[in-house]
C-alpha cells in the first residue's frame, strides 16, 4: 500500500497503525509526505518499532548521467570522457534535484527552497520575527563548506535588531538539520567535550540551492566541490557524527573528511580544485600525513578537479582522483578497500 502526501489527511498515523495491526504486519505500507509531518512526535509514538525510515536524496552522479542520456560503460572514449567531465561541472554548479535536471528551470530550485523554509522550518519555530529564519538561511548558505560559530552568527543577526541568544540560533540550526536542508559536521575527537565545543562545518543538501543566491560562494568552485563530496558521502549511507567528521589539530592542520566505520578510521579525504600536482597545496598534503599518523589510517585520498596519480610522501601512499571519476565509480567501497590494501 502506497500512501503519498499523507500530511493532507488528519489522523493518518492512526489509520496506518490500524491497517498494520489488522494484517499482523504482513502488508507492506509505504508512506511519503512532507518532512514536518513525518517527523512528528505523535507519528513516532504510534508507529514505534513498526517503521523503517529511508532518506531520499537528490540524484547520484550516475543517476544524473542517466537523466542526461549518458550510458554507463567500462571503457570510455575521449569524447565520452569529455562529455562526463562537462556534465560533472553542471552537476557541481546546479545540483541534481530530478525535476531541475529534466527541466533546467531555475525557478523550480527557488520554489523548492522557499517551500522547505516556509512549510517545514518556519512552521516549526516559535518566534514573532520569523524573518530571522530567512536571514539565518542566507548566512549559512554563504558559509557552505566552511567553519561556523553560532555565537558569531548570533552577533550578526543581533546587529540587524533581532536580539536573540546563541542557544536560539543553535535551536534554529537544528531545525534546518531536522528537515535535511543544512548539515553540521563536527570535528573528529575522542573527547565528547571537544566535539561539543569545537566549531562545525556547514553543508547544504544540494548544490542547486546555492545557485539560487547571488552569493560569493557560487564563485568558489572549490567550496562547491567539497559540498558535493559531502552529499555523496551521505548518499553512500554515512551519518554525520557517527561515520563522518572533519579533522583539525592544535597546529591548524586540517583534513576535510574523516570517514569512520565502527571503531576504526577508514579513510582520510581532502578535496581541492586542482587540475595538476603543482596546484595541490603542500599544506593539504602535510595535514593529510599528520592526520594519518595521529589517527593510524593509511587510506589517503585527495579528490581533485582533473588530476589523477598515486604518490608516496613520507612513506605514505596518497591517491589523487578526479571528482568525476570518484563520483562515477560503481562502488565507492571498492575504492576504500583497494586504496587501503595497495
Amino acid at each position: 500500500m502506497l500512501l503519498d502526501e499523507v500530511q493532507t489527511v488528519k489522523g493518518w498515523e492512526v489509520f496506518v497503525k490500524s491497517v498494520y495491526d489488522e494484517f499482523n504486519g504482513k502488508i507492506k505500507i509505504i508512506i511519503s509526505g512532507s518532512v514536518k509531518s513525518l517527523l512528528s512526535k505523535e507519528y513516532g509514538r504510534l508507529l514505534s518499532g513498526r517503521h523503517l525510515t529511508i532518506r531520499n536524496f537528490p540524484l547520484s552522479f550516475k543517476e544524473f548521467l542517466k537523466f542526461k542520456g549518458i550510458k554507463e560503460t567500462n571503457r570510455l572514449t575521449e569524447e565520452e570522457e569529455a562529455k562526463i567531465k562537462r556534465s560533472s561541472e553542471e552537476y557541481i554548479k546546479f545540483g541534481s534535484l530530478p525535476k531541475f535536471v529534466l527541466s533546467g528551470e531555475k525557478q523550480y530550485l527557488e520554489e523548492t527552497l522557499n517551500d522547505i523554509i516556509e512549510r517545514d522550518i518556519k512552521s516549526r519555530v516559535n518566534l514573532r520575527k520569523k524573518e530571522v529564519v530567512d536571514d539565518l538561511a542566507v548566512l549559512l548558505m554563504e558559509r557552505v563548506s566552511s567553519y561556523i560559530s553560532f555565537t558569531k552568527l548570533k552577533n550578526i543577526l543581533n546587529d540587524k535588531g533581532y536580539k536573540i541568544s546563541t542557544d536560539l540560533v543553535i535551536r534554529y540550526a537544528s531545525t534546518f538539520s531536522d528537515v535535511f536542508l543544512f548539515y553540521f559536521l563536527p570535528v573528529f575527537s575522542e573527547k565528547y567535550s571537544s566535539v561539543i565545543k569545537s566549531n562545525k562545518k556547514v553543508y547544504v543538501a544540494d548544490n542547486g540551492f546555492i545557485s539560487v543566491f547571488p552569493l560569493r560562494i557560487s564563485e568558489n568552485f572549490g567550496k562547491l566541490i567539497e559540498n558535493a563530496v559531502f552529499v555523496e558521502f551521505l548518499k553512500q549511507g554515512l551519518d554525520v557524527s557517527k561515520n563522518l567528521f572533519y579533522f583539525k589539530d592544535n597546529q591548524q592542520n586540517e583534513v576535510d573528511f574523516v570517514v569512520k566505520r565502527g571503531a576504526e578510521v577508514e579513510q582520510l579525504v581532502q578535496v581541492t580544485y586542482a587540475s595538476g600536482k603543482d596546484e595541490v597545496e603542500r599544506r593539504e598534503i602535510n595535514s593529510l600525513i599528520k592526520a594519518s599518523n595521529l589517527l593510524k589510517c593509511s587510506n589517503l585520498l585527495i579528490i581533485t578537479w582533473n588530476y589523477e596519480d598515486r604518490v608516496e610522501v613520507e612513506n605514505k601512499k596518497i591517491n589523487f582522483l578526479p571528482l568525476w571519476k570518484w563520483l562515477s565509480m560503481k562502488d565507492q567501497q571498492s575504492l576504500y578497500l583497494t586504496s587501503s590494501s595497495s
